[in-house]
């Protein structure tokens, strides 16, 4: 009987002790994901064999980042139930301000003329279409759209076009005629040209904005006389 009350203590003892040492490994946790992400009233629990994180991030990208801190920690499964603050802002002001990051860091690899992005937002879920020549887009697109206040998920469906030479030859040739013309070469002035042209194995597509009507049909009039090119889809729109 001692030696039953004595291995029963034991078994208790141990258990006391990994209950201690797996609870300061969730403090330790805890502070690194502070150090790392902007949460609110963070916690960092066990519950039924897997690691629960709770509180309130600023964005998704904090939300985020908790989770990978915790993952690479612990090494173990993680519920992530972390709210996202801001939810009371509209669809329309989370699209703007997530349109707004996109231009801002993007603008600096360049004029993207040859890329197009579209951002829709429905109950903050964002939605990121279009197609890109710069595969970075991709990314940054969708790292922008996590740091706005209020998106509670992305929904990345950009596609990225296939390298191809003569697409880039195309695509040079096109721009080159549409900005020496003498009605539309001021579209293509500036940091952010207002005619994006996208080109995709011959295809072209115009997206973007003109002045006028008669620029939209003079726009895709240039480019259907062309040598190589197979179709122009003119979504270009009048301000």
């Amino acid at each position: 009987m001692r030696c039953l009350r004595k291995i029963i203590l034991a078994v208790s003892a141990l258990l006391v002790v990994g209950t201690l040492v797996f609870g300061a490994d969730l403090n330790e946790v805890q502070n690194k994901i502070q150090k790392e992400a902007n949460i609110n009233q963070l916690q960092v629990r066990s519950q039924d064999g897997k690691v629960v994180l709770e509180g309130v991030a600023s964005t998704l990208k904090d939300k985020f980042e908790a989770e990978k801190v915790a993952k690479k920690e612990l090494k173990q499964e993680v519920e992530n139930r972390i709210a996202i603050n801001g939810q009371n802002r509209s669809d329309e002001e989370i699209g703007v301000d997530v349109v707004a990051k996109i231009r801002q860091d993007s603008t600096s690899y360049g004029d993207n003329v040859f890329d197009s992005l579209n951002v829709q937002v429905k109950e903050g879920v964002v939605t990121l279409t279009g197609k890109v020549r710069n595969a970075y887009l991709f990314d940054v697109a969708e790292e922008n759209a996590m740091e706005v206040a209020g998106v509670r998920k992305i929904d990345n469906r950009i596609e990225i076009l296939p390298p191809s030479q003569n697409d880039d030859r195309l695509r040079l040739a096109i721009y080159r005629r549409l900005r020496n013309d003498d009605r539309l070469f001021y579209y293509f002035l500036g940091a952010r040209p207002s005619i994006n042209i996208i080109v995709d194995r011959g295809r072209v597509t115009l997206s973007g904005f003109v002045d006028t009507e008669g620029d939209r049909i003079l726009a895709g009039s240039l480019i259907r006389q062309m040598m190589g090119v197979l179709s122009v889809e003119n979504q270009l729109k009048t301000e």
